[in-house]
């Protein structure tokens, strides 16, 4: 594993995964399978490392996607807890539902404080995409880590390293745009254009019949050559003849 990705160790993860079974109280074992359903896709793709540049990269990106999105449940289910208890207890309060029982749910306090760390946690985690670079200097600029505690120099070094990778190691590397290569395409299609619209001054044809030609698109331009009886070339280039040679001798 490379050294640029920092992912949470294996402590880390264990106090995850028991934090998530002992939430699934209905039913503990739901959560031990999905948590082990991930950890073997995991060991499955590790299980080879990669030779290629390009297939370590694509590694790379994997993991981080990986650990992304672990960090993002995280805070997907404590900002969830939190908004369904808060509901939970303005219902009871209108005899809409039951109270809550003693030590079924938890104090306002506990579950925004969970939801921060979360937050802070996911700040931390290597992000896989420019866009969610951007999500944590959003989210740093809010401040909620300042209510924990959390250490904001980590934060913006762990947002500096996101985005020195990401810059390192694109998703795609752009092309040189060439002006004149551009301005020539443009000026053959125009071209094109124009003899379709010569031909159907030639044949009487309104322009709803040849507005699918206009569009340029392969299929419409084929279409409009074989019920016509256009020769290619000429439509394309404008040299030969108007039409082709079946047509011209009939």
């Amino acid at each position: 594993m490379t050294n640029i990705i920092d992912f949470q160790n294996a402590s880390q993860h264990r106090a995850c995964r028991s934090a998530v079974v002992l939430d699934q109280a209905h039913d503990p074992q739901i959560a031990i399978r999905l948590t082990d359903w991930h950890a073997d896709r995991l060991a499955k793709r590790e299980r080879f490392e990669p030779t290629t540049e390009t297939g370590k990269n694509l590694r790379d990106r994997q993991r981080r996607d990986y650990a992304w999105r672990r960090a993002k449940t995280a805070v997907d289910y404590w900002r969830a807890k939190m908004e369904f208890e808060d509901a939970w207890i303005n219902a009871a309060r209108d005899g809409i539902v039951r109270a809550p029982k003693p030590g079924e749910i938890s104090t306002r306090d506990a579950n925004v404080s969970a939801w921060r760390q979360a937050l802070v946690d996911q700040m931390l985690t290597p992000a896989p995409t420019l866009n969610d670079v951007e999500w944590k200097r959003r989210t740093f600029a809010a401040g909620q880590h300042q209510h924990i505690g959390a250490d904001p120099a980590a934060i913006k070094r762990a947002i500096e390293r996101d985005a020195a990778w990401l810059q390192e190691h694109p998703v795609r590397r752009s092309r040189p745009v060439d002006p004149a290569a551009v301005a020539e395409r443009k000026q053959a299609d125009c071209d094109i254009r124009g003899r379709i619209k010569e031909v159907a001054a030639s044949l009487h044809l309104s322009e709803d019949a040849i507005r699918p030609a206009l569009s340029l698109r392969n299929r419409m331009i084929a279409g409009f050559i074989r019920e016509h009886g256009i020769s290619a070339d000429w439509l394309l280039t404008g040299i030969g003849h108007v039409f082709q040679a079946d047509r011209v001798n009939h």
